[in-house]
């Protein structure tokens, strides 16, 4: 059984939203304007640290990072096209290559990189799994190793958001777990909020949160406690799976979810499963392995 943190998240924020995604395993063929800019992003920063963890200088890393911003604007990230995502592309590659590499925090700061979209697999009971993927992990000036989240956001979390959310307190305490020594998290954040006047403190931030013990543990128990309810529903018929996957009827949920158009379609007994072959597809999961693919000696 393997249970991620985003398996989680849907699942509290809306049950009918998790049964379509994870009970049916539907996902929409042209993505959210948010989301495409998103994946976007987070590929050309994974070029660019990817370059840097080999040693590449920093114009070089840059370079391979602007070759692959090109690619995605003319095929995508991977196998999907961005063209109907809706975001412009100059507006990413303002945000990327005028504020962000000219102002690099990590790499350019004398910071160590350690990992790059890295994967890891967290056993934390016998046969249940935590797969989790980590966007960045390096080491600090001081040589303290940390846990690094990219976020490009419309606004940066607060200092409320930023405590509240559980998705760092859950890495560093999986890897922990693992033997791994991670000291510290960050958020990296990219905002790409339009303002007046554009300072470098209005479009990039990034902060260290606290990672104390009781926050980590806090955060696991929770993650585990959730995955072991989404457990015993995938036990269930599926004829009852779907009964009693209610929905949350958020405004704030339900504006931001891929499954809108379909959920409501469905409300009022319409034909669901011609929406279902015109406009999502089958969802095709990450393949994890069952260790973590980097070992202790790694990061030490």
């Amino acid at each position: 059984m393997k249970t991620s943190h985003s398996e989680v998240d849907t699942y509290l924020s809306c049950r009918r939203k998790h049964w379509y995604g994870y009970g049916r395993k539907l996902e929409r063929k042209v993505h959210s304007t948010a989301l495409n800019r998103g994946k976007a992003g987070h590929a050309v920063l994974e070029t660019y640290y990817r370059a840097a963890m080999q040693g590449y200088s920093h114009e070089r890393a840059v370079a391979e990072a602007r070759h692959h911003f090109q690619n995605i604007k003319s095929q995508g990230v991977g196998d999907e096209p961005l063209v109907n995502g809706g975001f412009k592309h100059t507006e990413l590659e303002v945000l990327l290559f005028e504020w962000y590499f000219e102002n690099e925090p990590f790499y350019t700061h004398g910071w160590e990189i350690l990992a790059v979209e890295k994967e890891f697999l967290f056993e934390y009971e016998e046969g249940k799994f935590m797969p989790l993927v980590i966007d960045l992990i390096a080491r600090n000036p001081q040589g303290k190793i940390v846990v690094i989240d990219h976020k490009i956001t419309y606004d940066f979390y607060s200092e409320r958001d930023m405590k509240i959310q559980s998705q760092l307190p859950k890495y560093v305490g999986a890897i922990r777990a693992m033997g791994l020594p991670a000291e510290k998290a960050a958020y990296n954040m990219l905002r790409y909020r339009k303002q007046k006047a554009m300072t470098v403190d209005k479009v990039l931030s990034w902060v260290y949160l606290d990672m104390n013990d009781a926050r980590v543990l806090t955060a696991f128990q929770e993650q585990i406690g959730v995955a072991g309810e989404i457990a015993e529903r995938k036990l269930l018929p599926l004829e009852v799976q779907d009964k009693t996957a209610f929905r949350a009827a958020n405004k704030m949920v339900c504006n931001s979810c891929a499954f809108l158009d379909l959920c409501n379609t469905e409300l009022i007994d319409g034909d669901t499963e011609l929406m279902i072959h015109t406009e999502y597809k089958t969802k095709t999961p990450r393949n994890f392995g069952t260790t973590p693919d980097i070992q202790e000696d790694e990061l030490v």
